[in-house]
């Protein structure tokens, strides 16, 4: 079989097409320099679907496990099987962490002279991918949702005894999946590039990489700079000046955030110099710091403690209830009934509830909203399977209809408000 996929610079759909053909079924392009394939089924229980990219050292394919139809994988081949015991060790890692936002680690292998490690597949777009298609930058309510989430997992693998160093994170390494939920990916295990596309990779890498990371020592504030720059593209729509460049330069060419992004906060545009500083020692000392920096509320008022305070208020605006009163007031509900799970300790949660406590007066006469505070009320929240926060549940007749895990756009709360209110309105 050939895969649409040029050897040379992986450029191609990546569809499966005969021996036979010499151009591509799907796309047209010529399959001269196609990965060609002997089995699309690896070990008897991965079946190759399409390719994703190839090079001089490997592959990248979507692949299907047979022993679980339907479980769509990522399969990583290289053509050199001693190089897996070079990742075995972060490999064993990876596979037994917990975390939300790491992808899961499946299997690494050799079959029939080549290695392999499978992973599960993120089915999303990159936050790269994201700025792209809309053409502006993301609103900062939006982002700092995803910052949180992206503190959370660096957190975690900076904890690791030794440290895991993610060493490559930019906006292309981070996919937002079907759930809201931000994965981190390609954490160095088997990079299979083309010398083209390697080349193109590196560039782009460069622009979001520290300082210290050009003679090898990496370490957990150099992913702090790697966040800080990415939050500066996705912020601004403007992608960062390499550390080297910046180095060489007279005066510091980097462009503050504030002045590419006027709506920005100070808070966080502050924030993000901090992270991107050019000497480590003058970042922040770890991760932690970082994110709490990030977490200072948008200014509505005199100072960070006024806005908290404010945000903790707005809470009674909400009708907050609990365990025991859950099903008459949202099961038995005559109208539609938005539930969203919370925890007062979370930044996320914080970031989210302005958004929701600005709709409530507006959708009042068509659904009602409620909070539910999970540090305190956990039985409905484990009953129906709410294990982030936040989670938003929307409730039609007694039975759950839609539901929004992690923080969201506004225009997505809005969205399902109008189309519960408009198929309450129907029924009516």
């Amino acid at each position: 079989m050939l895969i649409c996929l040029d050897q040379r610079n992986s450029m191609g759909c990546g569809a499966v097409n005969p021996d036979n053909l010499q151009c591509c079924e799907v796309c047209g392009k010529s399959l001269r320099f196609g990965l060609r394939l002997s089995n699309l089924t690896v070990a008897g229980r991965y079946r190759i679907i399409r390719g994703i990219s190839c090079g001089l050292f490997g592959a990248v394919y979507q692949a299907e496990a047979t022993r679980r139809l339907g479980r769509l994988v990522l399969l990583k081949q290289t053509f050199e099987a001693a190089t897996l015991r070079t990742i075995q060790r972060k490999f064993e890692l990876l596979k037994n962490h917990s975390h939300p936002n790491l992808p899961q680690y499946y299997e690494l292998f050799e079959a029939e002279g080549s290695g392999y490690l499978v992973m599960e597949f993120i089915i999303g777009q990159s936050l790269q991918e994201m700025v792209a298609r809309q053409a502006i930058p993301l609103a900062e309510v939006q982002t700092l949702a995803y910052a949180q989430q992206i503190c959370e997992v660096l957190g975690y693998l900076h904890e690791q005894n030794p440290p895991i160093i993610h060493g490559d994170l930019k906006p292309a390494n981070l996919r937002l999946s079907a759930d809201g939920k931000v994965k981190l990916v390609d954490l160095g295990l088997m990079k299979p590039n083309s010398h083209l596309q390697d080349q193109k990779v590196r560039e782009r890498s460069a622009l979001y990489r520290a300082l210290e990371q050009w003679s090898g020592n990496a370490n957990p504030r150099s992913d702090i700079y790697s966040l800080g720059a990415t939050l500066y593209f996705l912020l601004t729509g403007v992608e960062p000046i390499p550390a080297s460049e910046r180095l060489v330069a007279t005066s510091d060419p980097l462009l503050s955030p504030a002045s590419l992004n006027p709506k920005l906060s100070t808070s966080t545009a502050n924030a993000l110099t901090g992270a991107m500083s050019l000497l480590q020692q003058d970042r922040f000392a770890n991760i932690n710091l970082f994110q709490q920096a990030l977490l200072q509320p948008i200014p509505s008022a005199p100072g960070p403690e006024a806005t908290l305070a404010k945000n903790a208020l707005a809470l009674d605006h909400f009708s907050t209830i609990t365990d025991a009163d859950f099903e008459q007031k949202v099961l038995q509900a005559k109208i539609p009934v938005a539930v969203n799970f919370y925890a007062p300790w979370s930044g996320v949660c914080r970031i989210t509830n302005p958004i929701i406590e600005k709709l409530v007066s507006e959708y009042k006469d068509k659904l009602l909203i409620v909070l539910v505070n999970t540090e305190n009320e956990l039985l409905w929240a484990e009953r129906l399977g709410v294990d982030t926060v936040p989670t938003m549940l929307f409730f039609r007749n007694g039975r759950e209809s839609y539901r929004i895990v992690g923080s969201q756009p506004e225009s997505s709360y809005r969205a399902l408000f109008d189309k519960l209110g408009t198929e309450c309105k129907k029924r009516s």
